[in-house]
C-alpha cells in the first residue's frame, strides 16, 4: 500500500472541495484526451490519520475519497456517505495538472466547475501539489490577460491583504496558452505552500 504524509492543510482539505479560490467553467482539456496516472493509485495516509484513496473511474477519469478514523471531523448532510471527487490529468509542457470537477450552484441553477492543481513526483517519491494562486490569477483577470471575474472577500493575513475568489470564464485552449506562457511555480503557489506526500520506504 502507498502511504504518505502531508501537512494538516493538505490533500484532505483540498479534495473536500466545498470551496475553491480559483475555479473555471472549462477544464484544461477535454476529459476524453486524458489517461489515468497510475502513479497516484492506492491509499495515502495523512499525519492526522486520514486516508486518501485514488482509483480509476474509467479510462480517462480518476476519483479520490477521503476517510477519517475520526468520523465526526467529516460530518455529511443527513449522514449520507460522501461521494468521491472526480478529476482527470492533463500535461502542459513538462508539467502535470489535475482538473478537479466540483458542483456549484448560482442564480442559473446547478452547474459543474473545475479547480486546477499542479503536481510533481520527485525522484525520492515525494508528491508535491499546488493549488492555483488567487493573487496571480486575480491580477491576470484584472489586466485582461484572461477572461474571468474577481470577487473580493475582505482582508486576511499579516500584513493584511485582500482575499479574493477568482472565476475563470475563458476557453480551455486560452487557459492552457496562459499557463504555458507563464512560470508554473508562480501561477500554482497556494498560500499554504505545497501539499507534500511522502511514500514510506518499502512501498
Amino acid at each position: 500500500m502507498k502511504k504518505s504524509r502531508f501537512p494538516a492543510l493538505g490533500l484532505a482539505v483540498c479534495f473536500l472541495l466545498t470551496a475553491c479560490g480559483v475555479d473555471s467553467d472549462s477544464p484544461l482539456a477535454p476529459p476524453e484526451s486524458a489517461s489515468v496516472d497510475n502513479r497516484l493509485l492506492g491509499d495515502w495516509v495523512a499525519t492526522n490519520g486520514d486516508i486518501i484513496h485514488f482509483s480509476p473511474k474509467d479510462a480517462h477519469w480518476m476519483e479520490t475519497m477521503t476517510t477519517s478514523p475520526k468520523a465526526s471531523n467529516y460530518s455529511t448532510v443527513a449522514n449520507k456517505t460522501p461521494e468521491p471527487d472526480l478529476f482527470f490529468v492533463t500535461t502542459i509542457g513538462n508539467d502535470t495538472y489535475m482538473s478537479m470537477r466540483i458542483a456549484s450552484k448560482d442564480e442559473a441553477g446547478p452547474r459543474m466547475k473545475y479547480c486546477f492543481f499542479r503536481y510533481t513526483i520527485a525522484p525520492d517519491q515525494t508528491l508535491h501539489m499546488w493549488a492555483m494562486s488567487q493573487d496571480e490569477m486575480a491580477a491576470a483577470v484584472r489586466a485582461g490577460k484572461i477572461k474571468g471575474t474577481v470577487h473580493e472577500n475582505g482582508t486576511m493575513g499579516n500584513p493584511p491583504r485582500t482575499n479574493v475568489d477568482v472565476h475563470l470564464t475563458d476557453t480551455s485552449a486560452n487557459i492552457v496558452k496562459f499557463i504555458s506562457r507563464h512560470d508554473a511555480t508562480d501561477l500554482f503557489d497556494d498560500d499554504n505552500g505545497p501539499l507534500v506526500q511522502v511514500r514510506t520506504a518499502g512501498d
